[in-house]
C-alpha cells in the first residue's frame, strides 16, 4: 500500500492546487459543485493524494462510487486482461452481440432482488438508467404519469431524471418545461415530523386519499420511483412498514415499483441491495455509481415480461463497453468473495455507535441515521430548536479536510454530513477518521458557542 495514514504537507489548498483551480474556473463549466478545494493526483484504497502531496482518508468514496476503494488490485487486473484483448471497440447493443455484456447481465439477474426472470438494459450513468425506466414504464403500461418523492435524486443530467428528482429547486430553476405528469409527494423525514401519527403512515394515506383522488388518477400512473434510503436528501431511512405498504399500493393499482439503488446498491447498506432489508421485490431496479468498479456503468433491471419494447426503442452508444463490463464483473466478484456486505454492516455499526455518542455529547449534532456504511449526521443550531445548520455541516467538512479527512454534506437543508467510506475500510482506519471528524465537530461547537 502506498499510504497508511493521512499526512498533511501544506495547508490545503496548496500552491499547485490553487493554480489548477484557477485554470478549472476559466475553462470548465461550473455547473458542478465542489465541496472542497481538492485537486486529486493519486489514490489507493481509502486514501487520496492531492497535487501538493497531502494524503487524505476518504469518507466520501467519490460520492459512493468507489465501493471497494480506489484502484482495487483485482479490478485493475481485470481491466489489464481486457485491455490485452478488446479494449476500445464498442459493441453498441443496437448493432452487434458481446458475450461479456451477456455475462454481466446474467450476473445482475442472479444477484438483484426477486427470483423471477429478468432482463437488463445497460447505460453509463444513473440518469440514463432512470430515463430508460421511464420510457419502458410508459411503453409497457400505456400510462403517462409518474409519482416520485421530494428529496429524491434520480439523476440530474437528463430531462427525465431531472423531472422525477425532488432534491432542490436550484436543480430545476431555468430548465422548464420539464417532463410533464410527474407528481412529487413527501418522503418520511422522521426527525423533522411533528404530526399526530407516524409520518410513513401519513404519507401513504396522503398518496391514496389525496393524490390518487385529486391530482393523479392511479390508473394513469405508469410508475412510482423511490430510493430505499434517500441519500442526497439527507440519508433518510423510512419507518418500519413504509416500503412494504408502498409496494402493496403499487401492486393494487398496477403501478410499476421502480426502486433506485444507484447509491444504496452493492453492499452499501450491509446487504447487496437495500431493498433486501425490507423484503421488497422491485418491478424495476436502477443501478449505477459503484457498478463499474470505478468506471461509468449503469443498468435498469426489470422483470422479463416488462421489457417488451421493440427493436430500436432504446439504444445508447457506449452502453456495454468492454472495460466497463469487465470492471463491473470484477467489482461484484470482490464484493462476494471478500464478504464486504458483512464487513460493511459490522464497521458501519461501529461507526454509527460512535456518531450516536457524539450526538449525545455535542449540541450541534441533532440526529444520526443510516444503515451499513451509509450514515447521515444532521447538524443543528441546538437540539432544543432543531433549527438546521448548513454552516455547521460546512464547517465540520472544511475543518476535517484541513486535518486530512474527506467528507461531504447534503440534505434538504444542506446540513447533513453523508458518510460513505469504501466498504473494505478497516475498523482501525474508520476510527482514525472518526477521531478527525469529532475534533472538527468539537471545534465547530466551540465556535458556535462564541457567537
Amino acid at each position: 500500500m502506498k499510504y497508511s495514514l493521512p499526512a498533511m504537507r501544506v495547508r490545503p489548498p496548496g500552491p499547485r492546487a490553487k493554480k489548477v483551480i484557477a485554470r478549472d474556473e476559466r475553462i470548465l463549466s461550473q455547473s458542478n459543485w465542489r465541496y472542497l478545494p481538492l485537486v486529486i493526483k493519486d489514490g489507493e484504497g481509502s486514501f487520496i493524494e492531492d497535487i501538493d502531496g497531502n494524503v487524505y482518508l476518504d469518507f466520501n468514496s467519490g460520492a459512493a462510487t468507489q465501493s471497494v476503494g480506489i484502484d482495487h488490485p483485482e479490478i485493475l487486473r481485470a481491466l489489464k486482461r481486457q485491455i490485452a484483448g478488446l479494449a476500445t471497440y464498442q459493441p453498441i447493443p443496437g448493432y452487434f452481440y458481446s458475450e461479456l455484456v451477456v455475462r454481466l447481465c446474467e450476473k445482475l439477474e442472479q444477484i438483484t432482488p426477486g427470483h423471477h426472470q429478468k432482463k437488463v438494459v445497460l447505460g453509463l450513468s444513473g440518469s440514463d438508467a432512470t430515463d430508460a425506466a421511464m420510457k419502458l414504464a410508459r411503453w409497457h403500461t400505456k400510462r403517462r404519469r409518474f409519482i416520485s418523492f421530494t428529496g429524491s435524486n434520480h439523476g440530474l443530467a437528463t430531462y427525465g431524471a431531472l423531472s422525477v428528482s425532488g432534491y432542490g429547486a436550484g436543480m430545476v430553476r431555468g430548465f422548464s418545461p420539464l417532463v410533464p405528469e410527474v407528481t412529487h409527494i413527501p418522503f418520511p423525514y422522521q426527525y423533522r415530523w411533528e404530526g399526530p401519527k407516524d409520518m410513513g403512515d401519513w404519507v401513504l394515506d396522503y398518496l391514496e386519499g389525496h393524490v390518487f383522488r385529486t391530482i393523479a388518477p392511479a390508473d394513469e400512473v405508469a410508475g412510482l420511483l423511490v430510493e430505499p434510503i434517500q441519500g442526497d436528501g439527507g440519508v433518510l431511512v423510512p419507518p418500519r412498514g413504509f416500503l412494504e405498504r408502498l409496494a402493496e399500493i403499487c401492486r393494487s393499482h398496477g403501478i410499476l415499483l421502480i426502486v433506485d439503488e444507484v447509491q444504496t446498491g452493492f453492499g452499501r447498506t450491509g446487504r447487496m441491495f437495500a431493498s433486501e432489508h425490507w423484503g421488497i421485490e422491485p418491478d424495476m431496479i436502477l443501478l449505477g455509481k459503484p457498478l463499474g468498479g470505478g468506471l461509468p456503468v449503469s443498468a435498469c433491471v426489470t422483470k422479463s415480461e416488462l421489457m417488451d419494447w421493440p427493436h430500436g426503442s432504446h439504444v445508447l452508444t457506449g452502453a456495454g463497453y468492454a472495460l466497463g463490463c469487465a470492471g463491473a464483473l470484477s467489482m461484484i466478484n470482490v464484493l462476494e468473495n471478500q464478504k464486504l456486505c458483512v464487513h460493511a454492516s459490522q464497521v458501519g455499526s461501529m461507526m454509527k455507535r460512535s456518531y450516536e455518542r457524539m450526538q449525545h455529547e455535542y449540541d450541534i449534532v441533532g440526529d444520526v441515521r443510516g444503515m451499513g456504511l451509509l450514515i447521515g449526521v444532521e447538524f443543528v443550531r441546538s437540539k432544543r430548536s432543531k433549527e438546521s445548520s448548513a454552516d455547521a455541516a460546512k464547517s465540520v467538512c472544511e475543518l476535517a479536510f484541513q486535518q486530512g479527512l474527506l467528507t461531504a454534506y447534503d440534505g434538504l437543508y444542506g446540513n447533513v454530513s453523508r458518510i460513505t467510506p469504501a466498504l473494505n475500510i478497516s475498523a482501525k482506519l474508520a476510527r482514525v477518521g472518526l477521531g478527525i471528524m469529532e475534533d472538527a465537530i468539537a471545534e465547530t461547537q466551540k465556535a458556535q458557542n462564541r457567537l
